[in-house]
């Protein structure tokens, strides 16, 4: 299923243009509407020592002169909408999405994933494209999946990642790469502590079946999303996930890698993972990071 309403947000800089540009043509592909959508701070405490109209005046001019400036920029790209509220940006963005019903955001990050990029990428209730500078021409879309049959929740994610990961790549004419990455938990422990004592043909042996298993698992997945006509390749490494993809990015050229998140137990409504998150922040290329099944954010929708 293709997008329909998306948003645009990020930093406003030298690169802004051709990311914005670049989203536009995205919405377009997908037949989507495209808005953008920022937030500028509400002003310290220090300031509210002025008088309540002057606060509100000088607060009003804050954010005409930041909706001015995308303006500015969206007259070099197309007509597009923008929005700006006031408040903490990852909050005023994702109540922006609650109430628009986005069901994308795209962000805009020209250097260094920032704190403030990866708080919305954790806590906004749609899937967000982390857009990164185009380099050389990609020939190639990386979906990076790990199914398990016994975890339903998890599977129905890599499902959902195979295929949107799938529709992009056919509609792009592009390769796709679906990987998957597995290693041994502990295995310098199973084969190096005198207190285990495991014989090193049985940590072989262990190994051997974990590859087994998840070459199958991957297989199952992948069978149940026929090619139709898509160049696909299927690679099932061992190795440490970021690690893996890191190098399969710059081996196949890939423009984009589509992930999942994964909600961390015991805190509800933050996504991401320590390994999810490391490959946002390490892989050079863009990602598409699709939420689990039935994940509600943390923020509160506003009542306006």
């Amino acid at each position: 299923m293709a997008f329909q309403r998306m948003a645009f947000t990020g930093e406003l800089g030298p690169r802004s243009a051709a990311a914005l540009r670049r989203a536009v043509a995205f919405a377009a592909e997908e037949g989507a509407s495209l808005e953008i959508v920022d937030a500028v701070e509400q002003l310290p405490a220090w300031r509210r020592t002025l008088a309540p109209d002057a606060m509100a005046r000088a607060q009003a001019l804050m954010v005409e002169e930041r909706e001015r400036k995308w303006r500015r920029l969206a007259a070099r790209v197309g007509n597009v909408p923008v929005s700006v509220s006031v408040g903490r940006h990852f909050e005023e963005v994702t109540r922006t999405l609650q109430r628009r019903r986005c069901d994308l955001l795209v962000i805009h990050v020209s250097g260094e994933l920032d704190n403030q990029a990866m708080r919305l990428m954790r806590v906004c209730p749609t899937p967000t494209l982390l857009l990164r500078p185009s380099g050389a021409k990609a020939t190639g879309i990386l979906a990076a999946v790990d199914p398990d049959p016994a975890d339903q929740r998890r599977d129905s994610l890599n499902d959902a990642i195979l295929s949107r990961a799938s529709e992009l790549a056919r509609t792009r004419k592009l390769a796709l790469h679906v990987v998957h990455a597995w290693d041994l938990p502990e295995e310098s422990v199973l084969r190096q502590s005198t207190f285990i004592g495991l014989p090193v043909s049985e940590v072989d042996a262990m190994v051997r079946d974990i590859a087994v298993q998840r070459r199958r698992h991957v297989d199952a997945l992948v069978a149940r999303h026929p090619a139709r006509g898509l160049v696909r390749k299927v690679w099932v490494e061992r190795g440490r996930p970021e690690l893996v993809v890191q190098r399969a990015v710059k081996s196949h050229r890939i423009g984009l890698v589509v992930m999942g998140t994964v909600a961390r137990s015991g805190l509800s409504g933050l996504v991401l993972g320590n390994t999810a998150e490391t490959v946002v922040r390490t892989v050079k290329c863009s990602v598409l990071a699709l939420k689990p099944p039935g994940f509600t954010s943390p923020v509160r929708p506003s009542r306006r």
